[in-house]
């Protein structure tokens, strides 16, 4: 069986990142030999450092480098170039739709539907039945389950280095 290639996106704020980590830990639990990256903006990433459920993390700052057209086309190259297999978009963004879908991503899924995700042949998760009491992390792991992740387990986790406890 081919190796899974995972990409969680989610290129919004400090709060929405680590409640995407239980998403990340039950991806790695289902799928143990996968190798999974996640694109995030430059202030978020610290979140996700010594997180050893993840193997690379990658920056999209499209209001830096990754500005326009330019900065669009490098990453998308730089997406095609890690070969992955799937997508999960936690934040839709016509940005990244068209991202992965350039990029060569076979499986893509996405939260709801717009016209791009349709453009696009994206797979996509309801909330037509939005519920304001459920947890933004279980809605994170509606897409894993879309990939066939199991758990409901919404804990999230943050990895602290030695040097960042005792600073």
């Amino acid at each position: 069986m081919k190796q899974k290639r995972i990409l969680v996106i989610r290129p919004d704020r400090v709060g929405d990142v680590v409640l995407a980590t239980p998403l990340l830990r039950e991806l790695r639990k289902s799928f143990p030999d996968s190798f999974i990256a996640v694109m995030v903006r430059p202030h978020t990433k610290d979140i996700l450092l010594n997180n050893p459920n993840i193997d690379e993390i990658i920056i999209d700052d499209f209001e830096g480098e990754h500005k326009g057209w330019r900065g669009f086309w490098k990453q998308v190259f730089k997406l095609r170039k890690y070969k992955f297999n799937i997508a999960l978009h936690l934040l839709p963004t016509q940005r990244h739709a068209w991202m992965t879908f350039f990029a060569g991503i076979k499986t893509r899924v996405n939260v709801g539907i717009r016209l791009y995700s349709v453009l696009t042949f994206m797979k996509y998760v309801s909330r037509n039945n939005y519920i304001p009491l459920r947890h933004e992390a279980d809605y994170s792991l509606d897409l894993g389950r879309k990939i066939g992740v199991k758990s409901s387990n919404i804990e999230p986790e943050i990895y602290l280095t030695h040097e960042c406890i005792f600073e």
